[in-house]
């Protein structure tokens, strides 16, 4: 379901922003590190958060990952499934995405044990839209062009 040309947004170490809706049916966004395993994108919350008390609430959940000139994102929409409890696998798949080796080896050389104040939240794409902005992509080349 991720168009093929936007998967490098998916593996590589790009926040996404989680678009939750609040009671007021607002949005509350927040930049989540995450882990995507070709089907489902993951990512974990502590259960005394308002994200945690707003998914439990309504599950519909989107978010959107953006290449940091601006120029290419994917947004995916779908709902929420919360995990009881945090999954220290989960966790070592977003330490290994998002901390250097050498981090991880000095810090974190096994799977953590799950913490029982965290749940992961495991979203499957039910829809996904994927846009390059040319005129955004124009910007920043003319930048460059001046270097």
């Amino acid at each position: 379901m991720i168009p093929q040309d936007m998967a490098d947004l998916m593996e590589g170490r790009y926040n996404a922003i989680v678009a939750i809706n609040r009671p007021s049916n607002s949005p509350q966004l927040t930049p989540i590190w995450f882990y995507w395993d070709g089907e489902a994108l993951y990512f974990r919350i502590a259960k005394s958060t308002a994200k945690y008390r707003n998914l439990r609430r309504n599950s519909s959940v989107s978010l959107m990952v953006t290449n940091t000139t601006g120029f290419r994102y994917l947004t995916v929409y779908g709902q929420a499934h919360l995990w009881d409890t945090d999954s220290g696998e989960i966790s070592q798949h977003i330490a290994l995405k998002y901390f250097s080796p050498t981090w991880i080896e000095q810090n974190q050389p096994h799977i953590p044990e799950p913490d029982p104040n965290v749940v992961v939240v495991k979203v499957i794409p039910e829809k996904v839209v994927s846009t390059t902005e040319s005129i955004a992509k124009g910007a920043v080349e003319s930048w460059l062009s001046n270097l």
